[in-house]
This record gives C-alpha cells, sequence and structure tokens, in this order.
C-alpha cells in the first residue's frame, strides 16, 4: 500500500480490511493510495501501482469517459458513478463498476470499485464489455459507430475511425466529426432520434459521409436500436458500408445503356456459353432495322438470326466468322418498310484476359443512303474521266501534231495562245518530238491572227525547248499583220528560220533532208 500519512490510524485499519477495492487518486487522476483488494483486483503490485496513471490502468476507449467523470467531480463534494475497463497486470481486461466521491478536498478522490466482468451489464456496457467483439468488428470492413442517448458516441470500430481520422477517445461523447456539414449531422441526430423513439430498425439508402480528408463519401446505413434487459432502447448501433465507387459505376453503366439505346446503329450482344447464342442485350436500333420487336430478339439464337440474313453469301459468312470467333464485316441486301435497302453487320468478339470469347457483339447500321452516295461519287468519277478524256482528244484537235515526213513534224496554231495552251502546246510538243525522234519542226501560225508580246514570247519558249532536244524548229504562215506586230513590238527572233507559207517551209526542210521536191504536171 503507499504509505502517504492519513489523519486517522483507525482509518488505516479500515482502508487495508476492507474487502472491497478501495483507491484514491489526484484531479489529475494519478494514483496516489490503494489497499490490498485493489492491488489485487488490477492483479499488480504495489510497486507497479506507485505513481500509476489511470490512463495506463484504464482501456484505451474508455479513458476519455473516466477523465470526464474524474473531471466533473471538482470541486468537490460530489459522486459520479461509472463502468470501465482496465488492463491488469497480466494483460487481460476486466470491467469494474465504480464510484467515486471528493469531501471537501479539491485535490483529491475516492474511488470504491467492484469487479462485474461475469455479470450481464447493461445497455452499450454489456456491448462493450468484451473487447474480442470489438476485435472482431474492428477488422470487418463495414464501418460501426455505437451511440448512445442525445446521439453521443460511445464507440466506433477502426473502418469507421478510418473514414473520420479520429480515434475512439477523440470521437467518445461527441454528437459527429467537427469536419461533417452541420446539415448532415442534424440528419444524423433524426435518424438516431427516430430509432430512439420507435425502436424500429432504420434502412438508409444513401446519406453522405464527410472523410476526414474532406471527401463527401456516400455510404448506406442500417441504424438498429440497443436493448437494455427490460427491453428499453438505450442506444444506437449504426453499420455503414461505402458505395460511392458503386454508385458512381452504376451511374457511368446507366449513362452507357442510354447511350447505347439511343445510338441510331444497332448493338446486339450474345452470350456465347451456349451453343445457339441467346441474346442478351439488344437496342431500339437494332429491333427497328430487324423489323422485330425488342421482347422478341432477348434471348433468341443468334445464329438463327444470321442465318435468316435474306443473302446466301452474307450469311454463310458471317455463320463461319462466328463458328471460327474471329470478326467480319459484311454487306447485304434487306426490306425494310417495305423498300429495297442495304445493311451492313459487324461482328466482333468479346474476350476475356485468358483469351476466350465470352460473347459476340453485332452492329447493324442502314447503309442505303451510303451506297446511293458511293454510286454517285463513282457516277461523278466516270462522268469526270470522260470529260478529261474529251478535253484532251479537243485539245489534240485544237493543236494536232502531224508527222508529214520521217523525221519531220508540223504543229499548226489555230486560235489564240494564252499561257495555259501554250504550256499544253509545250508538253505535247516536247513529247512528239522525243517520241518521233524528230529532226525538224514546223510551227504553223497561218491560223493565227493576232500576236501579242505574251503569244511571241510563247512561242520563242517554245521553239528553244524543241531545240534543246535536238530539233529544228521554224516558223511559217506568217502573215504581214502578224510580221508588223513582231516588229512593232521588238521581238527578236534571232536565228529562227520563217516562212511565208507552211509549203515554203516544208520545201526547206526537206532540202534539208536531201529530198528533192519535183513538180509534176498531169
Amino acid at each position: 500500500m503507499n504509505t502517504q500519512p492519513t489523519a486517522h490510524p483507525s482509518f488505516e485499519l479500515f482502508f487495508e480490511a476492507c474487502q472491497h477495492p478501495f483507491c484514491v487518486v489526484t484531479a489529475e487522476g494519478r494514483l496516489v493510495k490503494w489497499n490490498a483488494a485493489c492491488a489485487r483486483a488490477l492483479g499488480r503490485s504495489a510497486l507497479d501501482l506507485s505513481g500509476k496513471s489511470l490512463d495506463e490502468i484504464v482501456v484505451e476507449t474508455d479513458r476519455a469517459q473516466v477523465r470526464s467523470t474524474l473531471g466533473g467531480l471538482f470541486p468537490g463534494p460530489s459522486t459520479a458513478d461509472l463502468e470501465c475497463r482496465v488492463l491488469r497486470g497480466d494483460g487481460s481486461t476486466r470491467l469494474l463498476s465504480l464510484r467515486a466521491s471528493t469531501y471537501g478536498r479539491d485535490d483529491l478522490a475516492y474511488g470504491v470499485f467492484e469487479d462485474i466482468t461475469g455479470r450481464q451489464a447493461s445497455a452499450a456496457g454489456s456491448f462493450l464489455a468484451e473487447e474480442v467483439y470489438q476485435q472482431i468488428l474492428d477488422v470487418i470492413e463495414d464501418m460501426v459507430l455505437v451511440k448512445g442517448p442525445r446521439s453521443k458516441v460511445i464507440w466506433a470500430n477502426k473502418a469507421f475511425r478510418d473514414l473520420y481520422g479520429m480515434s475512439n477517445a477523440e470521437l467518445h461523447g461527441l454528437v459527429d466529426s467537427p469536419r461533417t456539414e452541420p446539415d448532415f449531422t442534424q440528419q444524423y441526430v433524426r435518424d438516431d432520434q427516430r430509432v430512439f423513439e420507435t425502436g424500429d430498425r432504420l434502412v438508409i439508402d444513401e446519406e453522405p459521409a464527410t472523410r476526414h480528408d474532406g471527401a463527401v463519401r456516400t455510404l448506406t446505413t442500417v441504424k438498429s436500436p440497443l436493448r437494455g434487459a427490460g427491453g428499453e432502447v438505450l442506444g444506437t448501433v449504426g453499420v455503414s458500408r461505402d458505395i460511392t465507387d458503386k454508385r458512381r459505376a452504376e451511374r457511368d453503366r446507366q449513362l452507357l445503356e442510354q447511350a447505347i439505346g439511343a445510338a441510331s446503329q444497332g448493338i446486339l450482344v450474345a452470350a456465347s456459353d451456349e451453343e445457339e447464342l441467346p441474346v442478351t442485350y439488344v437496342n431500339a436500333a437494332f429491333a427497328r432495322l430487324s423489323g422485330r420487336p425488342v421482347a422478341e430478339l432477348l434471348g433468341a439464337s443468334f445464329r438463327r438470326l444470321v442465318g435468316s440474313v435474306a443473302d446466301a453469301a452474307a450469311a454463310e459468312q458471317l455463320a463461319r466468322a462466328v463458328a471460327e470467333r474471329r470478326e467480319i464485316s459484311v454487306e447485304f441486301p434487306a426490306e425494310r418498310d417495305g423498300a429495297r435497302a442495304w445493311m451492313r453487320m459487324a461482328l466482333t468478339p468479346v474476350r476475356d484476359a485468358s483469351g476466350q470469347v465470352t460473347s459476340f457483339v453485332a452492329i447493324q447500321a442502314d447503309i442505303t443512303a451510303e451506297r446511293e452516295r458511293r454510286r454517285h461519287e463513282l457516277a461523278l468519277k466516270e462522268q469526270q474521266h470522260l470529260i478529261e478524256r474529251q478535253q484532251r482528244t479537243i485539245h489534240s484537235l485544237v493543236t494536232p501534231i502531224i508527222e508529214i515526213w520521217d523525221g519531220v513534224l508540223t504543229m499548226p496554231i489555230i486560235g489564240v495562245v494564252d499561257s495555259v495552251r501554250a504550256a499544253e502546246m509545250m508538253t505535247a510538243l516536247l513529247e512528239a518530238v522525243s517520241v518521233r525522234r524528230a529532226r525538224f519542226t514546223i510551227v504553223d501560225l497561218t491560223g493565227v491572227d493576232i500576236v501579242d508580246t505574251a503569244t511571241a514570247n510563247h512561242l520563242l519558249k517554245l521553239v528553244r525547248a524543241t531545240r534543246l532536244l535536238g530539233t529544228t524548229c521554224a516558223l511559217s504562215g506568217i502573215s504581214p499583220a502578224v510580221s508588223r506586230t513582231l516588229v512593232g513590238l521588238g521581238v527578236e527572233l534571232g536565228e529562227l528560220r520563217t516562212f511565208s507559207t507552211l509549203r515554203a517551209a516544208l520545201r526547206h526542210v526537206l532540202g534539208q533532208l536531201g529530198v528533192s521536191v519535183v513538180q509534176v504536171r498531169a
């Protein structure tokens, strides 16, 4: 026993002889005196108890309650009763019923207690008496919260403590976490009060909860009454599960289903775990395109649907792709609203992580308008090609290149020579000179009435280009008007040979080739 002196020796004898555990503690909760019964009840030696703080003896989850009760005794005189669990010297726990009093002194409280571990305790005390229950509740993933009257927290399991980021000592006696929105807390209190008043179990499908980091999570909660021996409601126990991710996934799935359901393309899903590949999902567009109601398609055999495709070749291709578990896209004719239409079905197998096909997804689209557009585009291309061929024919007629003798080409020019036509003339003439290995080229201007600077420059470029290929170029058909124009424009023809007529130019060229031209009279 502690040797702190007392006022009366007779009190010391009574103190030691008392069979009830008795102790004296300071206002700060530190032991200063105890009797032998107290040491036995706590399973500790006198040396171990000397100067011991109650926080070192009382179980952690009950410390806040003990401190609160002890603090309420000062200044005295005052008396309070409570139940708490203590740690014995061997590490086991016991449940004590304690009456503590103060008698006028400001710094000491006197307590006598009884070990009631084996008894059926009242209300939440009974529930909390067995530490093994708390250990069990701490390992489950659901959140468990025990509350007493006026929604005051008594105990929370680990999952709930992790949600709030608070210990049981910090939660004890609170209505809710200080981080929680007031509106949320008020609703929690109303729900607790309803359970207290009705004694009925309350199921809350969704309720918000503010996590320790400020994030608001969605919980589903069941609040049940805790009853005493007489059936009276003494507290509530709430079991909550975080369904935030589940609700988000459900919303995402609903949005996806709505999007698929509203799609203009037909979408069908068939399971592959049965021989007939039963249809497990079909949207409204697929039903519309196939001309069959959704209710009729669900559960139907996808194999038979494939086999009912009007086009035999398309049906065979689809059936083979199903058998071989591979992708395919097939176009086929169909009847829609009494008219001929064209459909495209794209079939894709869906595989699991092991590579096994679990289902098939078929996407069907009406491509009638697309095929008609392709047909028009093809017709337009054919028309464009025809126009291009006609233009080439016209160009060849407007600017013909004639081989009038072996190695001699002539190109008559008629009309106006602009930059576009000049380029076409040069391309055609150079190609002809290269292909036919011409030694002489005669450009005949008999059909050109007007020659301006641009025309003259085009002609000179044409002559120089042909000269680079090794052919001699001459101009024929230069009329007096054209001649005056060229002189007036200051065009320098250089060494270029010019002739008044094509006949004269031809006679000259043939002479260069050593060919004699003899006029035969009839």
